[in-house]
């Protein structure tokens, strides 16, 4: 179990840092920058290299961000040459303003790093989920991006039918769940839909990043991943076609431009 006194340091300047920089301290644990031991929480991809680069024999890198098992893998071969742990944790959250509460941490890891690092992170509040080795963390992570978006947008697509057929969001929701077609989308998009209410802070563009991501892992191992790709070309269109801080929330206009009407009305 890692030591209470052990430094913790964050790295990153982005929405994800700043939602666990805000846990770090209702935690009540201290942040040291810079540190060249310890726990290090790395938070933007761009930043993991020069964090790895500066670590000692006996820190842990914690990858909070979404990235490429594969490189997870090379990446914790290179750092235990130097007697550096690697985890890769990275954060499910299509929500940061509401961090921790609907969030996980997926994590991959050899057994004795995972023991070091999870007692920090429950403290952080998010939902942590051992996924297996290194690079799993990542994997579990794309699966899980890629499966919540395809909810999403089959979810918006059949209140689109159902709405302009003449039912209300309020029918559709009763009907849902208790139906087999019940799902997160059902579940968290759907009720929100007449109301406007805001679902995801996740913009367009890194949920495109996501799907690209779960489409490579899949094609890796020979499948098509067809629905994925369908998915991955309608959101890809609508973050081109919305600006850079269009979220998820904003697919509900392909069903509404598309069909010629507003879910408020």
């Amino acid at each position: 179990m890692m030591q209470k006194e052990a430094p913790v340091d964050l790295v990153g300047d982005n929405a994800l840092a700043a939602a666990v920089a805000r846990q770090l301290k209702v935690a009540g644990i201290a942040v040291q920058s810079k540190a060249s031991n310890g726990v290090v929480l790395v938070a933007d991809a761009a930043a993991l290299d020069d964090a790895a680069a500066r670590l000692t024999s006996g820190a842990t890198l914690v990858d909070l961000t979404a990235g490429d098992p594969a490189r997870a893998r090379a990446l914790a071969a290179s750092l235990a040459e130097r007697g550096v742990a690697f985890v890769d944790a990275p954060v499910h959250c299509e929500h940061l303003g509401r961090f921790p509460a609907e969030a996980a941490f997926l994590c991959g890891g050899v057994t004795a790093a995972l023991a070091a690092v999870t007692p920090l992170l429950e403290r952080l509040g998010a939902k942590v989920v051992v996924c297996g080795d290194v690079g799993a963390g990542h994997v579990a992570r794309a699966m899980v991006g890629a499966l919540a978006l395809c909810n999403r947008l089959v979810t918006l697509e059949g209140a689109g039918m159902g709405f302009r057929n003449g039912l209300t969001v309020a029918d559709m929701g009763r009907v849902l769940e208790r139906c087999s077609g019940s799902n997160s989308g059902t579940a968290r998009v759907l009720p929100a839909i007449a109301e406007t209410r805001t679902t995801a802070d996740m913009r367009l563009t890194d949920a495109t990043a996501d799907m690209a991501q779960c489409i490579q892992l899949a094609r890796r191992i020979g499948a098509p991943a067809l629905i994925a790709t369908q998915v991955y070309a309608q959101v890809l269109s609508a973050s081109r076609t919305s600006n850079v801080d269009a979220t998820l929330d904003d697919l509900r206009k392909l069903v509404e431009g598309g069909s010629g009407f507003s879910f408020s009305q």
